[in-house]
């Protein structure tokens, strides 16, 4: 038995009766062990309450943003998509473009993010499909229509429901049209699904559409995200 044993055991488990020095060292372990429980409970929300919040957060905005710096036609995809799944953490890869457009439906207007992504690729890095509430997870129709993926507080707010047109206007090139008097590039699209992510911001700004279609609104700008494992 050890020394921190052995006094342990004399200040707990004593054979005289109960004294004044007693009662204080019963209070301090009832103390130390309440303190050490609260801390246990908060600790284990917090983290608990971080991982649900990551979750929200890399489900429609994973951790690495590759943006490129070079004109489009010197991108070699397939090149920096092996590079990139060379790394062991990496889950998956995935090109898209982003950017600010106007959303047009029903005489309202909304600025809001668009978001092209490859649906080949998309389902390594985002969770958009398993979100979907109404609706189904498709960018292009049996006819060749471009559709949209939008969220359910922006449907709300454009007054939009599967199967209804909005117009997207690019602000690519609108200094160059307002001089010309010509029209900014803008394209028509059918809503075919809408998102509920669990975050406001999200639901509220963000819609998401072929890669293709993005790349003509916004002039080939082209990015990746990459989503890393844990």
């Amino acid at each position: 038995m050890g020394i921190e044993s052995f006094i342990s055991k004399r200040y707990l488990i004593s054979k005289h009766k109960v004294n004044f020095i007693t009662i204080i060292s019963l209070i301090s372990i009832a103390g130390i062990t309440i303190g050490v429980a609260a801390l246990i409970v908060v600790l284990s929300v917090f983290n608990g309450f971080g991982s649900l919040v990551t979750s929200f957060l890399i489900s429609f905005d994973p951790h690495i943003r590759i943006i490129s710096t070079t004109p489009t036609e010197s991108i070699n995809l397939e090149k920096i998509k092996s590079l990139l799944n060379d790394f062991s953490d990496v889950k998956g890869v995935s090109p898209f473009v982003s950017g600010k457009v106007l959303a047009y439906s029903a005489g309202i207007n909304q600025v809001v993010n668009l978001k092209g992504i490859d649906s080949l690729y998309a389902n390594d890095v985002y969770d958009i499909k398993p979100n979907i509430i109404l609706g189904h997870y498709s960018f292009t129709g049996d006819d060749g229509t471009s559709k949209v993926i939008i969220g359910l507080r922006l449907a709300d707010k454009l007054q939009t429901i599967i199967g209804d047109t909005i117009t997207l206007i690019s602000p690519s090139g609108i200094e160059k049209a307002i001089t010309q008097y010509l029209l900014p590039s803008m394209q028509k699209f059918i809503v075919a699904g809408i998102f509920s992510s669990n975050n406001n911001e999200y639901d509220a700004q963000f819609i998401f559409c072929s890669l293709g279609a993005s790349q003509k609104l916004f002039n080939y700008k082209i990015e990746f995200r990459v989503l890393m494992l844990g």
